[in-house]
């Protein structure tokens, strides 16, 4: 999605998205519940997007051990 392929935040370039008949599916993981609203977010004014699923995960970095 072309959005957020050009958001300012880096995290949302790499998160995929799949429409199908007006509904917008986001898959990825991002490090805070805020970027996974804002990529939400990024997407709603989107031509033709009538419903939107986040399937975005959260996982901070301090996950990672």
């Amino acid at each position: 999605m072309i959005r957020l392929r050009s958001s300012p935040y880096r995290v949302l370039r790499i998160l995929t998205c799949e429409f199908r008949w007006g509904h917008l599916i986001i898959y990825g993981t991002v490090p805070t519940y805020y970027m996974k609203q804002v990529a939400q977010e990024t997407v709603r004014p989107v031509p033709g997007v009538e419903k939107i699923t986040n399937r975005v995960s959260v996982q901070s970095t301090t996950d990672f051990g």
